[in-house]
């Protein structure tokens, strides 16, 4: 196999992304690398989807990120990697990410094995395989805790004062966010401070992505039949015991979905937080370039698929 190749299964929440990881790993003897911003917490694992098998219990590696060993999960006998890089309270961004990811490839390259990336964080997918140097800004505590407040509206008026170009290059998904805004000021504020940023070019890579994907309805009815299953496997009682652990507005529960458990109407409100979730996936994904795209509502997908692999692994 030739070193540098690196695979990705992508796309939208409940395409069947990790079934097909696993099945590719079998078959081209790889291991996993989750890029799903949701599943990096330790504890967030039925609301999340990490779908582990009963009495699955991750194991340490000697692999070690920012003074803590990754672990990694063995399903099916493959390893699944980047579950529970940090806690709910602990901060976790892009560059981190990006930094364990780098990690994990070398070790899974050096042991002759395929890297498979799988997962929906678009923004994860985006920094392997393209320079990407506003992710190694760092974070500024001082000015999130003086923004903490704002509104989004008010936060679009900072950065447009700031950074009108940035400001007006944002979507309306990012206009509506006051964590990306914030973000947005602290990377413009650092930019005019002079700061600069060590992001470092990248290196070589032999990338085949695959992109799952369905008609929205479709999707939708699948992420209703998640929903429900989680719901039997204890969603609720796992929300109610984080919310309990942390403070409620912690961003981590927030862009998990938490938020949602403290609803009284809780399944209608994570079913259309969910739903909101499905439509920014799919925004983002049919902008982005050198996609092979995979309707998994068609027949024989899955050998389209497999077929299309078979022939990148051995070019």
């Amino acid at each position: 196999m030739n070193m540098s190749k690196l695979l990705v299964v992508c796309g939208p929440t409940a395409t069947g992304k990790t079934s097909l990881g696993l099945k590719m790993a079998q078959k081209f003897n790889g291991e996993i690398i989750s890029a799903d911003s949701r599943q990096v917490y330790a504890g967030m694992d039925i609301v999340t989807g990490k779908d582990l098998p009963p009495a699955v219990t991750s194991q340490v590696s000697n692999l070690s990120w920012q003074g803590r060993f990754l672990k990694y999960y063995e399903i099916e006998k493959i390893k699944v990697w980047g579950y529970d890089l940090v806690n709910p309270d602990q901060d976790f961004n892009v560059s981190f990410w990006n930094e364990c990811a780098k990690i994990l490839i070398s070790d899974i390259r050096s042991r002759g094995k395929l890297p498979i990336i799988v997962g929906g964080t678009g923004l994860y997918l985006k920094s392997l395989t393209v320079s990407m140097p506003d992710i190694d800004i760092p974070q500024n505590p001082d000015l999130r805790l003086s923004l903490k407040d704002k509104s989004a509206d008010d936060l679009l008026d900072y950065l447009s004062l700031l950074d009108f170009a940035r400001a007006q290059q944002l979507n309306s998904s990012d206009r509506k966010n006051p964590r990306r805004l914030i973000r947005a000021i602290e990377i413009s504020q650092f930019k005019l401070s002079g700061g600069v940023s060590a992001s470092q070019p990248k290196a070589p890579t032999d990338v085949f992505s695959i992109c799952l994907t369905a008609p929205i309805q479709f999707l939708k009815s699948r992420i209703d039949q998640k929903i429900s299953q989680r719901i039997a496997a204890g969603a609720f009682f796992e929300a109610q015991n984080l919310l309990a652990t942390f403070p409620p507005d912690l961003s981590s529960l927030s862009a998990c979905g938490y938020r949602a458990f403290c609803n009284p109407d809780w399944e209608s409100s994570w079913s259309r937080s969910e739903h909101q979730y499905l439509k920014r996936q799919l925004t983002w994904f049919k902008k982005q370039p050198n996609l092979f795209w995979c309707d998994i509502s068609t027949d024989s997908w899955s050998d389209l698929c497999f077929s299309a692999v078979t022939n990148w692994y051995n070019n």
